[in-house]
């Protein structure tokens, strides 16, 4: 089973959609729109829109589209489970430790680290895809930026910042 690595992205050739039950194809440039499209015509059509339908479309779009780049969705589970993991590890370690808050400037450099700013450059890592209070998240860890960077107990885990 495949996945869209990055449905944000525009295919000027479009998304492709194959329906086994005809054989016709539906295509958009935009995920999104291709998704509505084959939903619509599948209800029209009386064809199952089952409960993991999410999974075989963007199989199918993988399977169909041949510059969509795609993951194997094992791939994409097993990192889920790694940073849900990690977080858990980090959220312990701050508990045992009484929860305590990194200082204002211990904080902005972090950040700084992170986003880059002021000559800084901003780490290969880092994501402002999915912005969350202003700030992104790791791509190493999957860490929110806002919550990474004030606990106090924190580490980059490309070992840039420490304690």
């Amino acid at each position: 089973m495949q996945k869209v690595k990055d449905t944000s992205l525009v295919m000027g050739d479009g998304y492709r959609y194959r329906h086994e039950e005809t054989g016709e194809v539906q295509s958009h440039p935009f995920y999104a729109v291709t998704e509505d499209m084959v939903k619509k015509y599948r209800r029209a059509n009386n064809f199952p829109i089952g409960t993991n339908w999410e999974e075989s479309f963007e199989d199918n779009l993988c399977t169909n589209t041949p510059k969509c780049p795609c993951v194997n969705a094992d791939t994409v589970i097993q990192k889920a489970l790694n940073r849900a993991k990690h977080f858990a590890k980090d959220m312990k370690t701050w508990a045992l430790a009484g929860f305590p808050i990194a200082s204002e400037e211990v904080i902005a450099a972090r950040r700084q680290t992170c986003e880059g700013g002021n000559g800084t450059p901003r780490c290969p890592q880092w994501s402002n895809r999915f912005r969350q209070f202003g700030f992104g998240h790791c791509g190493s860890c999957g860490c929110s930026g806002v919550l990474k960077t004030a606990v106090q107990t924190s580490t980059c885990p490309l070992g840039k910042w420490k304690v």
